[in-house]
């Protein structure tokens, strides 16, 4: 299976936001996770998944941008969620999007950032979803 097939394996499109939800190996930001390459010629390297598919499905991220998903979901991958911005532009629209969030208590996926009890209770039932999901494929 080449890489674009085991990527293609590592997500699962959500209906209602149009994200390509990650649903394997997530970092502690909960941004996911994609091992490439080869152990042999010593090729093999871990990337954010996200980078992985806009680089893979649109083209290079230019120099001095990183990608700002415009979902707020750190674990989508979807590329036509993804922009290219500068470090501050990201990060504005991070603060702004958990403050927006923290006021009005969402419980959509959207809301990964923010610590307030229904944002977290959202984020807990799709990790315990994700984990089923993963013992269920394990156990088939």
């Amino acid at each position: 299976m080449g890489e674009a097939e085991r990527f293609d394996a590592k997500w699962t499109p959500e209906p209602n936001t149009g994200c390509w939800l990650w649903t394997a190996s997530t970092n502690k930001n909960g941004y996911g996770q994609f091992r490439f390459g080869s152990q042999v010629d010593g090729t093999r390297t871990m990337v954010l998944a996200h980078r992985w598919a806009y680089e893979h499905l649109v083209g290079p991220i230019p120099e001095g941008l990183q990608l700002d998903h415009l979902c707020r979901a750190p674990w989508c991958v979807n590329p036509e969620h993804l922009e290219p911005v500068t470090n501050r532009e990201n990060t504005v629209r991070g603060l702004e999007a958990r403050g927006a969030t923290a006021q009005h208590g969402s419980t959509s996926m959207y809301s990964y950032g923010c610590r307030c009890r229904p944002c977290t209770e959202a984020n807990a039932a799709y990790q315990r979803e994700y984990q089923a999901r993963k013992r269920a494929e394990v156990a088939a």
